[in-house]
């Protein structure tokens, strides 16, 4: 079997890029996901990561995945983040 090799792209990396395609500042970010400006600053230059609800906030506000930010998968940035199900859906 052939696995593909991809280039790891680091998490600051790719939340730079999105940062970036959105034309959003670090301290927008930061105001949405509920952390500071300085965590956002960590998060980007990789001194520190998210805690797995604002890696999840992260996204949902970017409309990325978290696959995606974490380097699993090397695609594009998303167009969208599949919506919830209300618990009447389910």
């Amino acid at each position: 079997m052939k696995v593909l090799q991809t280039q790891r792209v680091p998490f600051g990396s790719r939340l730079n890029i999105v940062l970036r395609a959105k034309k959003m500042q670090k301290k927008d970010l930061a105001k949405m996901v509920g952390v500071s400006d300085s965590n956002v600053s960590k998060y980007l230059y990789e001194k520190t990561y998210p805690s797995l609800p604002a890696l999840v906030q992260i996204a949902k506000t970017l409309n990325v995945s978290t696959d995606y930010l974490l380097g699993i998968t090397s695609g594009k940035i998303e167009e969208s983040v599949p919506k919830e199900q209300n618990d009447e859906e389910i």
